[in-house]
């Protein structure tokens, strides 16, 4: 028997919907979807990953989320890119889905090519490209 364990964040979310849309427009530009929607006891929850097997963030409705717990319980996450074009165009439309900027697309100093945004509860959430030239 094969037993798999499946690490990933999860983040609280004020307003599902709205975080849905988002995340939904976010992630499709770095070729990530949304694999499952569940509701379960009024709330609901969303899967985002590369596949069904491969899951690599959830959303969670959380009403009683606000920027005063932000500050307490705020979580991030980077994830990887398949190119440079890819890490601008996550920035560009995270920006313009409501998300505030953290880091501008640029290299760093290990030569990666990165970026990241606070989303729409405040959690950071980035793209990487690592240049393999």
């Amino acid at each position: 028997m094969r037993v798999t364990t499946n690490l990933y964040p999860s983040f609280s979310v004020s307003d599902f919907e709205r975080s849905l849309a988002f995340y939904d427009i976010v992630m499709a530009t770095l070729g990530v979807t949304r694999w499952n929607e569940i509701e379960a006891q009024g709330r609901h929850e969303a899967e985002y990953g590369l596949d069904e097997d491969l899951k690599m963030l959830s959303i969670v409705e959380s009403p009683d989320y606000s920027s005063e717990t932000t500050q307490l319980f705020s979580s991030s996450l980077s994830l990887r890119a398949g190119n440079q074009i890819a890490v601008d165009m996550f920035f560009t439309t995270a920006i313009a889905n409501g998300a505030t900027e953290v880091e501008k697309p640029g290299f760093s100093a290990d030569g990666s090519y990165t970026t990241s945004v606070k989303d729409l509860d405040g959690h950071e959430i980035g793209a990487y490209w690592l240049n393999s030239n």
